[in-house]
């Protein structure tokens, strides 16, 4: 019996997935992140443009054997999407609720839109899926700087994911971080990023882009709550080295928040190569809660309601008021 239900959720996880990149990759799009790269791979023939050399490479050959542009938009979004769902379905043991989150955070935040970083987040995936073998997970990591350049970040943290950390140290970290989004703490870093030598030029145009925002980035109560889930878990919860890992990826990915606050955009696009990590430990914390009690039945209803009520208040929720605040803008998300 088991078994066969474990049967019917890998095929309703498979399909799914299909449905995922059909979405994706056959977007004819709406947002202007579409528009601009629709120009790159357009104007790839004739006009020098400041991106990465590879992705520009990619379009170049598409563009001299006349595939089309949506092609290449389908093709991403499958190598995207489909190795994303692979390390979803390797590393998590509950799977569909791990996809569930995907679907209202990395995918319509960037799958649908900023589809090069969506790229470069499954190639993190698979360096984290892949950590026991260091020359592997760095080869991911440079795999996903050919797309977006900013993915080099997660090279030293291959290494400090391994640390074993104590829970005192832990603990005061997340005072800290409560406090300084309590007081919207905010670090004069715009500057020096245009010290660091030998920067490629299409990077420091993007810094000078991102720059030009005004809105800063502060961490929102749901990513101080989801961080206190991580701390928990990784002390708490009998799991495996992978989850504590995602753990401490998220505790990372609050500290970019906070060293880049100043700059919203790069702050953005900095902790989603962390953030993603909820992914695997939110469903573990949700599954695992302790709750002691001796009838099973009444056990496992009250695990399917607060299933239901996390995953609604902190995912769906936000997901539709995202995609209400696209729409706001004049903007889709596939059509």
């Amino acid at each position: 019996m088991k078994s066969r239900i474990g049967i019917l959720y890998l095929y309703f996880f498979f399909v799914i997935s299909l449905l995922l990149i059909l979405a994706a990759g056959l977007r004819s799009g709406g947002d202007p992140d579409y528009v601009n790269y629709r120009d790159i791979y357009v104007k790839s023939l004739t006009e020098s443009i400041l991106v990465e050399p590879f992705y520009l490479y990619i379009n170049i050959i598409f563009n001299q054997l006349n595939i089309p542009f949506e092609f290449l938009i389908f093709s991403i979004a499958f190598v995207s999407i489909i190795l994303k769902c692979i390390v979803f379905y390797k590393r998590s043991s509950y799977y569909l609720s791990a996809l569930f989150i995907y679907i209202c955070t990395i995918f319509v935040q960037f799958d649908l839109i900023a589809i090069r970083q969506g790229l470069a987040v499954s190639f993190i995936m698979l360096a984290f899926h892949f950590i026991k073998n260091r020359n592997l997970s760095i080869l991911m990591v440079i795999s996903a700087s050919l797309f977006h350049a900013s993915a080099l970040i997660m090279i030293p943290i291959l290494f400090l994911a391994k640390i074993e950390y104590k829970e005192k140290y832990i603990f005061s970290f997340y005072i800290a971080v409560f406090l300084m989004t309590q007081f919207k703490v905010t670090l004069p870093v715009d500057n020096l990023l245009f010290l660091i030598p030998g920067i490629p030029l299409f990077i420091i145009e993007k810094l000078k882009i991102y720059s030009s925002y005004a809105d800063a980035s502060i961490l929102s109560y749901k990513q101080l709550l989801i961080l206190l889930f991580s701390i928990l878990v990784y002390f708490y919860y009998r799991t495996n080295n992978f989850i504590k890992y995602m753990c401490v990826l998220y505790w990372f990915g609050c500290s970019i928040s906070i060293i880049f606050s100043q700059i919203g955009d790069i702050a953005y696009r900095l902790k989603w190569y962390f953030l993603f990590s909820e992914i695997f430990f939110v469903p573990v914390f949700i599954y695992q809660f302790p709750v002691s009690m001796e009838n099973k039945v009444i056990l496992r209803f009250i695990k399917i309601v607060f299933l239901i009520i996390v995953l609604a208040l902190l995912y769906l929720l936000p997901c539709l008021n995202f995609i209400d605040s696209v729409h706001e803008r004049n903007s889709t998300l596939i059509f």
